[in-house]
């Protein structure tokens, strides 16, 4: 019996959300945490102030603006004159509700943790990709323990006003010491940013795995780019609730949607080399990881 042989991996390349931990499920508990409270204190309807951070979302084209609330026309009109600052403090207990459903809710998936120290301990590089912003991507990877296992993030370039207490901020980790910010134009599933990363690693492209949740933008963006895909099916399984909660403030538009659609069109039925049933860990299974051959 002839066995199969397995792709030689010296690169993996890792989208971050719903691939290493649940966003979904953790974003959409702790954005209602925190709305719900802020109509508490500001005494409006709850429609309303979900339109109104929509409305802060398109402007910044980021459903995931930390601090979008203060920027409602709502939270503006309540505390007139008030600095940014001064709007933090008033709604400190709706950030803090914020703060408290994602420590409930943000963990690595099973698995995760132990395959990328065991990716890593082969010598192989691992790389992150997402369309999260700098801040929020690094954010996250120091929290959950994740980011010694990169050696480079490829994310999108901040937006927005900042943190309106820049004096309260704290990194926890040790940081990732390459970071390349991708523009807003830089967006999956466009070949042309794996071929880049590819370049920039010094990786060919049959050596590199992309390891990502959307057979439309992850999977078939790594198919058109010539590299390994493993599809982490895994990361599309959470409530639709907490989905339709997501939806309701997106920032896309009404073209963005139309443009999703056509996509799924297109790429909806693309076939990933592998799929991830149950866990990340199971890319040990399909690969072997290697050192780069190139410095």
């Amino acid at each position: 019996m002839v066995m199969a042989v397995r792709a030689q991996i010296e690169l993996v390349i890792c989208d971050l959300d719903n691939t290493l931990y649940d966003w979904v499920t953790f974003f959409s508990s702790a954005f209602d945490a925190m709305v719900n409270e802020a109509i508490r204190v500001l005494g409006v309807p709850k429609d309303q102030l979900l339109d109104e951070l929509q409305d802060v979302h398109r402007r910044y084209h980021s459903s995931e603006q930390p601090f979008a609330l203060l920027d409602t026309v709502s939270v503006v009109a309540a505390f007139p004159g008030a600095s940014r600052r001064e709007r933090l403090d008033r709604l400190d207990s709706a950030f803090h509700a914020f703060n408290s459903a994602r420590k409930a809710t943000l963990k690595p998936y099973p698995g995760v943790v132990e395959t990328l120290g065991a990716i890593e301990a082969t010598g192989a590089r691992i790389a992150a990709h997402t369309e999260a912003t700098v801040a929020n991507a690094e954010f996250r990877l120091n929290k959950l323990g994740l980011v010694r296992y990169f050696s480079r993030l490829y994310a999108v370039a901040d937006a927005g006003e900042g943190h309106p207490a820049p004096e309260l901020l704290h990194k926890s980790g040790v940081g990732i010491s390459h970071v390349r910010a991708l523009m807003l134009h830089e967006r999956k599933p466009d070949r042309k940013i794996l071929e880049e990363i590819c370049a920039a690693e010094g990786v060919e492209p049959d050596r590199t795995l992309y390891v990502g949740d959307s057979l439309v933008r992850d999977i078939s963006m790594a198919k058109a780019a010539g590299v390994h895909s493993a599809w982490a099916k895994y990361g599309t399984k959470y409530s639709p609730e907490h989905w339709n909660r997501l939806v309701r403030v997106t920032h896309w538009t009404t073209e963005d949607v139309k443009r999703a659609q056509e996509a799924s069109k297109l790429y909806g039925h693309t076939v990933p080399d592998v799929v991830l049933e149950r866990s990340f860990g199971e890319l040990l299974d399909h690969y072997d990881f290697v050192r780069p051959t190139a410095p």
